[in-house]
């Protein structure tokens, strides 16, 4: 039984061994630019209908509920 386990913690940590350097290994194309948050447009529609939702429904609302529960104290 003793040598099953070790054989199976052999196998897993070879195996993550091999995942960790694999995903080390990166090809040049997909390298990760970094850009300012603040050059980011979204232009997609998915997006861009839930940015608008919360500037002009969400965000409102909740100054409007923090206002309310201020008054109450």
């Amino acid at each position: 039984m003793k040598l099953l386990y070790l054989f199976l913690l052999a196998f897993l940590s070879l195996f993550l061994i091999r995942g960790t350097l694999k995903t080390t290994q990166t090809k040049e194309s997909e390298k990760t630019e970094y850009i300012p948050f603040h050059q980011v447009k979204l232009t997609d529609d998915f997006w861009k209908k839930k940015i608008d939702r919360n500037q002009q429904v969400t965000i409102p609302h909740i100054f409007e509920k923090c206002e309310e529960l201020l008054l109450a104290d």
